[in-house]
């Protein structure tokens, strides 16, 4: 389970240069450093560095492909990217040697924005939207399940380590895995479809696509 990313990488091989296919590039990435430093003892000094440091690699991949989808205005996402910046490091400069789930929490609820404007974009369509053939579709759903519950994991990490370790040790190895694999999923139903909004012209029935 713990490289089952390895199925969005292998599979969306094809479509390489998709924004997703580089996230899920990331997260093996980020499973094999963690696995490297867990073998050889030096994961707590070393991996919250590398997270921290990998968020900051995360959200422009994430920015920019809700910005190439729902035509973001580069202003817009020039000031969202500086707000997250902003946040992520004023957190992480509280105790940089430690996680900063606090940063992630952020993050995650930028995200979960993305993800509900997403849906709103695809449902005030005025064509019908042939929601299984979209790879934003399956995409949108990913970040929306992972984000959703991803922040209030992060948000209240800390409270479930002082109150119950047991519960905490639980939400991580298999909550958290299990969102983990559904995203993964996911991710990988998306890099199989067209990279677009798959609609139907009712009047002349004919398809439209929506780039």
């Amino acid at each position: 389970m713990k490289f089952s990313v390895l199925v969005p990488v292998i599979i969306g091989f094809r479509n390489r240069k998709h924004p997703l296919w580089y996230m899920a590039l990331l997260s093996l990435l980020m499973e094999i450093t963690t696995s490297i430093a867990e073998k050889y003892n030096f994961f707590d000094l070393f991996i919250n560095y590398f997270y921290n440091f990998s968020c900051f690699i995360e959200f422009p991949i994430v920015l920019y492909y809700y910005y190439k989808n729902l035509s973001l205005k580069p202003k817009i996402c020039i000031l969202i990217c500086l707000f997250n910046v902003l946040v992520f490091t004023s957190l992480m400069f509280i105790d940089f040697a430690s996680f900063n789930s606090y940063g992630f929490a952020v993050n995650y609820l930028v995200y979960m924005s993305f993800s509900f404007f997403g849906f709103y974009k695809m449902f005030t369509n005025d064509n019908f939207i042939r929601l299984e053939k979209s790879s934003f579709f399956w995409g949108n759903t990913a970040f929306l399940i992972s984000s959703s519950t991803s922040f209030i994991i992060y948000l209240f990490k800390s409270y479930t380590n002082n109150v119950d370790l047991k519960l905490s040790e639980f939400i991580w190895d298999y909550f958290f895995v299990g969102i983990l694999l559904i995203f993964y999923a996911l991710i990988t139903v998306a890099l199989l479809q067209k990279d677009e909004l798959v609609e139907i012209d009712f009047k002349n029935r004919k398809s439209t696509h929506n780039k």
